[in-house]
């Protein structure tokens, strides 16, 4: 019997849906070769400016004062700033807390390992002024503290908490895990939120030292415990100089990448400024173990010399990918969307463009196991934009990136750049530094706790005021520090 015409067309149609619903199902478990699913209508600048508006800064977590050891839970931190017989109130200094709490003008001793109080006491603000109800995202004075061995070949950079109270006092528990004498350097080099906005203000930096010492000794047996949480443990980051290199000694063991690359993924999407493009080229050398040593650890041109890597540090056009991806390993390929010159204050203004260029080219790429985004260098060099100006484009930026662009892939947010430097007509201090890496965390912890697939590449906890390349430079990170970096990248995700 005859089949008719309409009976053929039906089942060639079918067929051919079937053909099609193969090939989709195909292409989707090959994981190497997949690209998205689907290429879904990018949202429009008014949908995308409803997002917006509809962001909450996220809540600043700097005065969330973490759950220390006791050695700083007993210190009278009241009786200190207020007592008239050892402090005049006026005068600002610096001081070891001996390990019962107290007081003392007389240096201290303790063994290898262990913790000591760290104690800021800071004179009355220099001016009192009408300071609006709103976040900050770093305390109110940006002091800068490191513990310094006496010969000057160990450093540990301090993080001070503002106590809640005696608003003048700052403090840390420091763990000192080399042998010698120490002292505490400080340099306060803005108070009362002028770090802020630092074009408006005069930059006259106090820089002072403990009034006491502390010796370190060995301990009678290994007290030494690394951190095994997936985080450095702050306050605990040991920086040595030796004679042709300064060498870091992490609280945690990190894991070195280049005897992990058969665990790299295998798809990478990375979106980004110039400094993770010195990651990312970093990152292949480590893995090629093709370094060549520089004499400062910043010759970038004697360091990225390959033609490949010139032409990648060059701003692409357009902000589009470039045509070949990073071959990171023979089962790890790496597209890079260049974000350089990208201010996240200015989205609004551009229509969004950062936004509309990542939706659009992302999914035109095989789908990413991880993402890299490595954004806010730009917004921080700017002196006059307000950190709250900030913490609400990144919010919206990445919950944009997370939420609408990549949603099952796992996203790794790094942090803004360390700078210990201050004053300038940029926007480089060390308080907008800190400020502008507590968004980041701040924005990434928000997102985590809502359950979205998000993790923090923290690089600005290795900061240090030896670890940069100057203000000429942008305050990028040395060559030894990249590595270092990239080995914390591949800790927090493997």
């Amino acid at each position: 019997m005859a089949i008719s015409a309409s009976i053929r067309c039906t089942i060639l149609l079918l067929l051919l849906t079937c053909f099609v619903l193969l090939t989709f199902f195909r292409t989707n478990s090959t994981h190497q070769t997949t690209t998205f699913s689907f290429k879904p209508v990018i949202p429009s600048v008014k949908q995308i400016d409803l997002m917006y508006a509809s962001t909450e800064p996220p809540k600043p977590i700097h005065d969330k004062t973490p759950d220390f050891s006791s050695i700083c839970n007993h210190v009278d931190f009241h009786w200190l700033a207020s007592d008239r017989i050892y402090w005049d109130g006026w005068t600002s200094k610096s001081m070891f807390i001996r390990q019962d709490s107290q007081y003392t003008r007389k240096n201290i001793h303790i063994n290898k390992d262990e913790f000591i109080c760290v104690v800021v006491m800071l004179g009355p603000i220099p001016a009192v002024s009408s300071i609006k109800a709103v976040p900050h995202y770093a305390p109110p004075d940006a002091i800068l503290t490191t513990a310094q061995s006496i010969d000057n070949k160990a450093s540990i950079p301090i993080i001070l908490y503002q106590h809640p109270t005696e608003t003048n006092v700052y403090f840390a528990p420091v763990q000192f895990s080399v042998e010698g004498d120490w002292r505490i350097e400080t340099t306060v080099q803005y108070r009362s939120y002028f770090w802020e906005q630092p074009m408006l203000h005069r930059y006259l930096p106090l820089q002072f030292e403990s009034i006491n010492r502390l010796t370190v000794t060995a301990a009678t047996q290994d007290t030494h415990k690394q951190s095994r949480d997936g985080q450095l443990k702050e306050n605990g980051q040991l920086w040595l100089k030796e004679k042709t290199a300064t060498r870091f000694v992490p609280s945690w063991s990190l894991v070195d990448i280049r005897e992990q690359n058969d665990r790299l993924p295998r798809v990478v999407h990375a979106w980004g400024d110039m400094h993770l493009k010195r990651n990312v080229l970093t990152l292949k050398k480590m893995l090629a173990r093709s370094r060549l040593k520089t004499d400062d650890g910043c010759d970038d041109a004697h360091y990225f010399y390959e033609d490949d890597e010139v032409a990648f540090l060059r701003p692409l056009s357009g902000r589009v990918v470039g045509e070949q991806p990073v071959r990171l390993a023979p089962n790890s390929t790496l597209f890079f969307g260049d974000l350089t010159g990208v201010r996240l204050s200015d989205e609004v203004a551009r229509g969004h463009r950062g936004k509309v260029d990542v939706f659009g080219i992302a999914r035109q790429l095989p789908r990413p196991d991880v993402v890299l985004l490595g954004v806010g260098n730009e917004d921080l060099a700017t002196a006059r934009q307000d950190p709250l100006l900030f913490a609400t484009s990144f919010a919206s930026f990445l919950d944009f990136i997370v939420t609408q662009v990549y949603g099952a892939s796992l996203v790794v947010v790094k942090t803004t750049q360390y700078v210990a430097a201050g004053g300038g007509s940029s926007g480089w201090n060390y308080g907008r530094s800190l400020a502008y890496a507590n968004v980041v965390r701040a924005t990434v912890a928000q997102l985590a706790e809502a359950g979205h697939r998000v993790v923090l590449w923290d690089t600005h906890q290795l900061g240090w005021k030896e670890n940069d390349c100057g203000i000429e430079r942008g305050f990028v990170s040395n060559h030894d520090v990249l590595e270092i970096e990239n080995n914390l990248l591949f800790s927090t995700i493997i």
